[in-house]
């Protein structure tokens, strides 16, 4: 079921803080396998100190957001695990967008969750906008839980069974360096390894090659800008790292199934943004009603 959440059902997203900024929470799905809410975050909107009941999967787009929580040493990636009992309190200094996903405690014992906290790869990020473009597209029920299902599987077996300190290393380059991802001469020379033993390690352990990695992780940053900003989708694909717009909406139907306007048009939240940059002209978001 998807619906508007209320506003006393915050869950794990943790209560806003009064006259800080703006809060809206956009959507609560109630799934057999975990609870997603959809919260909304306008700049300078806060969160008090709060803690999860549950593990849960936390997804930010857009920020930057300072964190404080009782977790020492965690690496901060768009998409995280969270156990049970993680507390922080939040500073949104962006627009974001936040999707919070408290995984069943029955479902959290088959998987047998962790108790740390953990960073995923970005290999699941095409998981997290199966979800949210299901709910933004008012999919089927049906659809909405299958593909809940699959990511938080997903997760979990990652946080279960991290690949080898090597690869968690060569992850962390990509992610820490995505505007300018360093080549395989650059890795290789960092970690004194055969440029053929890296690529070999990381495609065996990640299932697709450094390359297909990186343009991932620009490919989230650039859905992203789509979805929290009005500037044109050139200067989007440009500054996230691909050729031209061409390249970037062949990138995004491949992994997504949606063009970067129609992804665009898509987000909630838009009243501020009621049409896109296309071409270098001004198009004007259609109607719900249209085709």
């Amino acid at each position: 079921m998807v619906r508007p959440g209320p506003g006393s059902e915050w869950g794990s997203l943790g209560l806003p803080v009064p006259h800080c900024g703006t809060a809206e929470l956009l959507h609560l799905v109630e799934a057999d396998v975990a609870t997603l809410r959809h919260g909304f975050y306008r700049t300078d909107a806060k969160v008090s100190h709060h803690s999860h009941d549950c593990p849960t999967l936390v997804y930010g787009v857009g920020g930057p957001c300072l964190e404080t929580s009782n977790t020492q040493g965690s690496i901060k990636r768009r998409l995280t695990y969270h156990p049970a009992g993680y507390a922080h309190a939040l500073h949104y200094l962006g627009d974001t967008h936040v999707l919070s996903i408290e995984i069943d405690p029955a479902v959290a014992a088959r998987l047998e969750c962790p108790s740390l906290s953990t960073a995923l790869p970005a290999t699941a990020y095409d998981l997290v906008w199966r979800v949210i473009i299901d709910i933004a597209g008012e999919a089927p029920t049906e659809s909405i839980h299958a593909s809940l299902q699959a990511l938080v599987e997903a997760a979990i077996g990652f946080a279960r069974r991290p690949p080898s300190p090597l690869v968690l290393a060569l992850i962390g380059e990509l992610h820490n360096h995505w505007e300018k991802i360093p080549s395989v001469d650059q890795l290789s020379r960092k970690y004194a390894l055969s440029k053929q033993y890296i690529c070999r390690v990381f495609k065996k352990a990640m299932g697709v090659t450094l390359q297909s990695y990186a343009v991932i992780v620009r490919l989230d940053y650039a859905r992203g800008l789509l979805w929290s900003t009005d500037r044109p989708i050139a200067e989007i694909a440009a500054e996230t790292g691909f050729a031209d717009q061409s390249h970037l909406t062949r990138a995004l139907t491949e992994h997504s199934a949606r063009t970067p306007l129609r992804l665009r048009w898509m987000a909630p939240c838009r009243e501020n943004f009621p049409g896109a940059w296309v071409d270098g002209a001004w198009r004007e978001r259609p109607s719900p009603s249209a085709s």
